[in-house]
């Protein structure tokens, strides 16, 4: 165990000495090649001076617009070419000695929206700093009265077309109240229709049930007369009644008298007598009776029949009518349901016009004037320099110096090692 330490404690002490010669082979390597390291440095600082001197300097300009609702919208309007046209003809930059197009106008404005605060800033970056107040400001304005321009179109033609809408809704009004009308009388003509139809079939179901009747009152009254004239024809009309002469006083003396016969003679004399069926005499007038109101049975029936076949050809005009009536009244409902689609989306025109109309438009406004960077915003030569000084180093240091230091002698030694 002791052993492993003592190894342990001579290879962490071997280690320290490697990284200590290195440092020192490190060191002496950069003092070597100090003056090559200080050159080195120099020039990029006299590099950066050169470019510094030789840059033109850049001045910025910025102006706020305030925007009275978020839209995020405006931010690429402002940069539109529309704004950019009426910059360059406000400030007549596209003429000499300007000569500044669409493209490179816009290459140099940027627009940043603060929708936290309902700004929007207009950045201008030019070499001559009045000039980029004045685009900057020109900008502004620009956009401001484009937005103004453009709101004022908008309600004109809102207003335009708000009128136009009007004609349409009191024109779409006036044909929905006589297709109304024309709705309520083709209802009620149907409706009509329908209760004549309704009152024919009743009378026909009345008519029909009559008729049964009268023809269970014909099946009656045939066999009524049927039974009649069946015992009439079993009985007699006349039937011979025999009587004796003691039973008849009056005519005893009567015969007496006239054939002067005795009085024992008489007493056995029987009078044959004709008479009429009391049968006949009483079923007689009941099968005439009976005939007569089967004679008047079948007029009824007959007249029943009649008035069916009427009120079956009643029933197929008035069904042809009402079919006729139907078709005209679904026409119409179509209509006056189209009339009122028509209505109800002109309504939501006119209503989004008011709408628009009464919405405030998004406002462009300015925030406030515009501001001059004092100092080029791309010349801080300070930093510029020291930039350069700690490129210049770290070239000379870490790409040159070990470059020259330890690969140079590799491929040197490798050349040596295998001769051609």
């Amino acid at each position: 165990m002791a052993e492993v330490s003592e190894k342990s404690r001579v290879g962490r002490a071997r280690s320290e000495d490697k990284d200590e010669r290195d440092l020192m082979e490190y060191l002496k390597v950069l003092w070597k090649w100090k003056s090559f390291i200080l050159g080195g440095t120099i020039l990029f600082v006299i590099i950066a001076v050169i470019l510094n001197l030789v840059t033109p300097k850049v001045y910025r300009a910025t102006i706020s617009l305030f925007l009275s609702n978020p839209d995020k919208s405006y931010a690429e309007a402002i940069k539109s070419q529309a704004v950019m046209a009426r910059v360059l003809e406000r400030l007549q930059l596209d003429k000499p000695p300007f000569q500044i197009g669409l493209e490179n106008l816009t290459r140099m404005i940027s627009v940043e929206p603060i929708p936290k605060m309902n700004r929007i800033d207009i950045i201008v970056d030019h070499p001559d700093p009045e000039k980029a107040g004045n685009i900057a400001h020109a900008v502004a304005i620009s956009a401001v009265e484009l937005n103004q321009e453009a709101n004022e179109k908008e309600i004109a033609e809102a207003i335009k077309g708000k009128d136009s809408i009007k004609d349409e809704m009191e024109e779409i009004n006036r044909q929905l109240a006589q297709v109304e009308q024309e709705l309520l009388t083709a209802q009620s003509m149907v409706e009509v229709t329908r209760l004549k139809k309704e009152i024919l079939m009743q009378e026909r179901k009345n008519t029909e049930l009559e008729l049964l009747e009268t023809n269970r009152a014909i099946e009656e009254k045939n066999a009524i007369i049927t039974t009649l004239t069946k015992k009439l024809e079993e009985e007699k009309k006349t039937l011979w009644l025999s009587r004796s002469l003691s039973n008849d006083p009056i005519l005893k003396d009567s015969v007496k008298e006239t054939s002067g016969l005795p009085a024992s003679t008489l007493l056995s004399l029987q009078i044959k007598d004709e008479q009429i069926n009391p049968l006949h005499a009483t079923m007689e007038p009941k099968l005439v009776e009976a005939l007569a109101d089967l004679e008047s049975l079948k007029v009824r029936k007959v007249l029943l029949v009649k008035d069916l076949e009427d009120n079956d050809k009643q029933i197929a005009e008035l069904q042809k009518e009402l079919i006729k009536e139907e078709l005209e009244l679904w026409n119409i409902t179509r209509h006056y349901n189209s009339l009122e689609g028509n209505s109800k989306s002109i309504k939501e025109k006119w209503d989004q016009i008011q709408t628009l109309i009464n919405t405030k438009k998004p406002q462009l406004e300015m925030a406030n004037p515009v501001v001059v960077s004092k100092s080029p915003i791309n010349s801080d030569s300070k930093v510029n320099l020291l930039l350069a000084g700690a490129m210049g180093f770290f070239a000379s240091l870490v790409i040159l110096v070990f470059l020259l230091e330890y690969v140079t002698p590799a491929v040197k030694s490798e050349r040596q090692s295998n001769p051609v």
